[in-house]
């Protein structure tokens, strides 16, 4: 083994000089082969300890609510997570009792003092996010692409709460939105919840729309014509999650935050959740969280769903 072979990176470079430095202080005579031979075992013991730091270090930065919940957080509240596992976090809310917890929540939508219109936002805005964690809240369409492209299954859970407190519930076991080149593609599949109130497959394949961005298949512009954003709008539309705050019955056409196929709910396209019960009556939430606990992404309060992991 040539003396060069040995000698690569500077962490390598240190070590030579530590053992040769030790060595000659000690006055020690040493043949070049058993030398070499114990500083190559030294080398990989350093490359084995620099693997296990970096998973630590990997491991001790939350992506979602579920690697929060596993590291021992079981109250709800906000708390900051690394969608990317880069060095620059994001407040969430965290919802740690539905379902078993670990709900990374990514929309929320309700009667917190808003004016109807707070959903109404450019390509830019819903991009980035906007809002409150814990109030009306958006997570931002880039962060809900880095939730849902790390390998982990997402499932979405969307819930629906009137102001008597009656709740509609429908998961996903399929939930990914595309990156921004891709217009935020949604995919979700595989409903279950009660039979005849699936609102949100036919958005299945469809991009992301706003005012001034137009992405659908509709001639016109969903996101324009009904103030809202309904999974994509492929039929422009289903549902309207992220509609007016209309706060109930209303006379305008499907500008609301709408769930057309819950036929439970008279008047469709004109009942937007959640309805005023309270100051702090809360609506529709997306949450996440991760593969132990099963993910659900869309949470609603009349909440929209949870995102999480499988």
């Amino acid at each position: 083994m040539s003396r060069s072979s040995c000698i690569g990176r500077p962490s390598d470079m240190i070590l030579h000089i530590v053992v040769l430095s030790t060595v000659l202080s000690f006055g020690l005579s040493v043949d070049s082969g058993s030398l070499l031979l114990a500083l190559a075992k030294a080398q990989q013991h350093v490359r084995e300890l620099s693997t296990i730091v970096a998973n630590i270090r990997e491991n001790a930065i939350p992506r979602d609510c579920s690697d929060l919940q596993r590291a021992g957080q079981n109250t709800s509240g906000v708390y900051t997570i690394f969608v990317s596992g880069g060095t620059t976090g994001r407040p969430v809310y965290c919802d740690m009792n539905t379902e078993g917890g670990g709900w990374t929540v990514i929309q929320n939508r309700g009667q917190f003092g808003n004016n109807v219109f707070y959903f109404y936002r450019n390509w830019t805005e819903y991009a980035r996010g906007f809002g409150e964690p814990g109030k009306e809240y958006w997570i931002g369409n880039n962060a809900l692409h880095a939730l849902t492209s790390e390998g982990r299954n997402q499932t979405l859970r969307i819930e629906l709460r009137n102001r008597t407190g009656e709740t509609f519930v429908a998961n996903y076991s399929a939930f990914k939105v595309a990156s921004e080149s891709n217009f935020y593609k949604l995919n979700v599949s595989g409903y279950s919840g009660p039979a005849g109130s699936d609102s949100f497959s036919y958005a299945d394949g469809a991009n992301f729309s706003t005012f001034d961005q137009d992405h659908d298949s509709y001639g016109d512009n969903c996101a324009e014509k009904f103030r809202g954003r309904a999974g994509g709008y492929t039929s422009c539309h289903h549902s309207n999650l992220n509609g007016l705050n209309l706060n109930g019955h209303h006379p305008s056409y499907a500008d609301g935050i709408d769930w057309s196929q819950l036929y439970e709910v008279t008047g469709r396209h004109h009942y937007s959740y959640p309805e005023r019960a309270n100051e702090d009556q809360e609506g529709w939430v997306f949450a996440g969280r991760s593969p132990s606990f099963g993910l659900t992404p869309l949470v609603e309060r009349s909440e929209t769903v949870g995102v999480s992991e499988l």
